[in-house]
Parts: structure tokens; C-alpha cells; sequence
């Protein structure tokens, strides 16, 4: 490998590990920022390189920290972020000034591109029939997504301005939608309910969402980084909008399960979820289903359409869903998690 090297935040995390894949793949050096108690071991060390550092860590140790890891890399790919917190306060602390401390980093040490992975809940669910594409208001559901849209708002704000010429920082923006593959722990639940017999649809079976393997998202990121026109956003697809139920078969077929489908009502739903806020935070602990999230699972619709990453950035998705569901599902038994 040779050139500089790229700093890919979140490297050690589901969507970081499979974009770190697709760069070592071209050739391109790659260094990870991780924490030190981050679990490594999507990453190999033969291969990457270590910067120790926090995105939310605001002391002059942490400024510091950022700072180096930044310093002579052609790229910033800003991946971390939490998808689950305590409060709408930590969403924005992680993801809005977290994406706009690493924008100030990347413009202090004369990065000249910056990708941040936003989120499609940044736009927020489909108000109509067609998928919602980059020209569509953003209407966030939820204390994620509007975290996710503040960090957009602050990163473009950062680039904006910089003071001098020959001062630039090109900031580009991927939303993807539900991003599933190998190594993730979301849909993991749903399979392991599936194993389970039990097929959950919040949304009823025909629900539309979209997807995007992790693979193609890893791919459409170094294309934003390449080729994505500053201050523009991107969505990302694996292939048209599923419906739930088809998602649903899918699943079952790969684990080879007929299991009873149930259309929990959203009051039921949103009650037990309220149960388990309390639960996890009497514990101290992160809670994994809220009500928040029971109302984005219960959406009709979560579609977007990724034509201008086609038609912009050269973006050909290549795994069918199909194709991505036996994958993931073999990788899940190979690794022990179903």
C-alpha cells in the first residue's frame, strides 16, 4: 500500500469494519480510530493502523488526540455515532457535535475531504408513495434522526466557514437506510426471533423499506469520497423498496423456519417498550427498545431512492437480497450468534 492514508472513525463498529474492508481491498492505507477499551476484532492489525482517540471527549487530551489521528490523511470518513442513548442529549453530543468536532479536525489538518455517514432517519420516513429521494424536506421521526440531520447541519456549517484561501474542506454526505450484512447486531434480532418461530411486524407485512447491504454501502462511500460533489447528499440502496413480509420470507427461507407471523398492535408495543426504558435505566444501562424507536418500526414507509448516487457518483449496487440474507445468515451460524 502506498499514498497517505484515510482516518475512518467508528472503524472497529459493523458499517466502520466493512468500509475499512473496501479500502484495503484498493490499496489504501488505513487508520482507525478506535477507544481503548474498543473491541477489535473486525480489524486486523497486520493491516491497519491505530489512532487512540474519542469523538466525544472535549478536554485538551481528547483535541489532541483528534489532531493526530487526522494529521496527513487524504480522507476523513466519519462513521461513529450511537444509534441508542440514554437521552436525545447524548444522540447529540455523539452524533451532531461529534460529526462537527471531526470537521473542525479534518479542516485544522488540511484534510480535504470529509464523508460523513448520516442516516436516512435524517430525512425522516416516506411521506408518499415514492421513495424519498435528496430533494424531499426533512422531517426527522425521532431524537436519532435529528441528531443525525444536526451533524449534517454543523459539518456543511464548518466547511462553510473557513477562513482564507486555499482553506477547503469538501464534505460529502451518505444516508443510507437499513444497513444489514455480516457482523451487524440489529437485524440480528429479528433472526433470532425467526430462528425462534416468531416473526414480529410492527408495521404490518406490507410495510415498505429499504436496505443496503454493507458491502454496497462500504462502495458507495469511497465513490462519495472520490467523486461526490461538495456540500451534496447521497442516498444509498441495495435495490428497490420490500415489503416487510418479503424481507420476513426471506429470512426464513436462508434459515430454513415457517414462523408465525404476528402484527403486534402499536399500543401493546409502545407499552412494552415503555416497560424496558424503565427497566434498563433503574440499571444504569442503555435501553435497546424505546418507545421512539417502536413508533419508526411501526412507519409505513422507509424508502429512498438512490438514482442521483447512480447517476452522480457511479454507484451500481451488486448483492440482491437474496443473495445477502444467506450471506449474513451463514456468517451469524459460522460466528456463533444464531
Amino acid at each position: 500500500m502506498s499514498g497517505p492514508p484515510v482516518l475512518v472513525t467508528g472503524a472497529a463498529g459493523f458499517v466502520g469494519s466493512h468500509l475499512v474492508d473496501a479500502l484495503l481491498a484498493h490499496g489504501v492505507p488505513v487508520r482507525a480510530l478506535v477507544r481503548d477499551t474498543t473491541n477489535r476484532r473486525f480489524l486486523d492489525p497486520a493491516r491497519v493502523s491505530f489512532a487512540v482517540g474519542d469523538v466525544t471527549d472535549t478536554s485538551p487530551r481528547g483535541d489532541a488526540a483528534l489532531a493526530a489521528a487526522a494529521r496527513g490523511c487524504a480522507v476523513v470518513y466519519h462513521v461513529a455515532g450511537l444509534v441508542q442513548a440514554v437521552s436525545p442529549a447524548a444522540f447529540m453530543e455523539a452524533n451532531a457535535a461529534g460529526a462537527e468536532r471531526m470537521a473542525l479536525v479534518a479542516a485544522v489538518a488540511r484534510v480535504p475531504r470529509f464523508v460523513l455517514v448520516s442516516s436516512q432517519a435524517a430525512g425522516g420516513p416516506t411521506a408518499g408513495d415514492a421513495p424519498r429521494d435528496e430533494t424531499a424536506p426533512d422531517r426527522p421521526h425521532s431524537a436519532y434522526g435529528t441528531s443525525k440531520l444536526e451533524g449534517e447541519r454543523r459539518a456543511l456549517a464548518v466547511a462553510a466557514g473557513l477562513p482564507g484561501e486555499g482553506r477547503r474542506l469538501d464534505v460529502v454526505i451518505v444516508r443510507p437506510p437499513g444497513v444489514y450484512g455480516p457482523r451487524d447486531t440489529a437485524f440480528l434480532r429479528l433472526f433470532r426471533l425467526i430462528q425462534a418461530g416468531f416473526a414480529p411486524l410492527p408495521g404490518g407485512p406490507g410495510q415498505r423499506v429499504s436496505l443496503v447491504h454493507a458491502r454496497d454501502l462500504a462502495q458507495g462511500l469511497l465513490l462519495a469520497a472520490e467523486r461526490g460533489r461538495p456540500g451534496e447528499r447521497y442516498y444509498l440502496t441495495s435495490g428497490p423498496p420490500v415489503t416487510a413480509g418479503a424481507l420476513v420470507d426471506e429470512m426464513a427461507r436462508a434459515l430454513a423456519k415457517k414462523p408465525l407471523r404476528v402484527s403486534v398492535p402499536l399500543g401493546m408495543l409502545q407499552g412494552v417498550a415503555g416497560l424496558a426504558e424503565a427497566w434498563a435505566r433503574a440499571r444504569g444501562q442503555v435501553p435497546s427498545v424505546t418507545r421512539e424507536r417502536v413508533r419508526d418500526w411501526a412507519a409505513s414507509r422507509w424508502t429512498v431512492d438512490d438514482a442521483k448516487a447512480r447517476a452522480e457518483l457511479g454507484y451500481a449496487p451488486s448483492v440482491a437480497l437474496a443473495q445477502g440474507i444467506e450471506e449474513t445468515t451463514a456468517w451469524y451460524r459460522t460466528a456463533g450468534w444464531i
